[in-house]
């Protein structure tokens, strides 16, 4: 048996997804503001941003430079 999730269903497309998650890191804007925008409780935002966050990550196509390569380059 399952359980039965509670709550409203997360109805974005996962382009919105990717979207608000890009949003989230170029703007470093709030779970609450995000949520605002693509009419979601902040918890569901932030739900959304680590399941794709982690989907990037493990693809390996998704990597931030070390803070070495940053530090040279300034």
């Amino acid at each position: 048996n399952k359980k039965k999730k509670s709550g409203r269903p997360n109805n974005l497309t996962i382009e919105e997804k990717i979207l608000l998650t890009l949003e989230y890191f170029r703007e470093y804007r709030t779970y609450f503001h995000l949520g605002l925008d693509y009419n979601l409780h902040q918890s569901n935002v932030y739900l959304t941003i680590k399941k794709i966050e982690k989907i990037l990550i493990n693809s390996q196509e998704f990597k931030l430079p070390g803070k070495k390569i940053l530090t040279e380059s300034s």
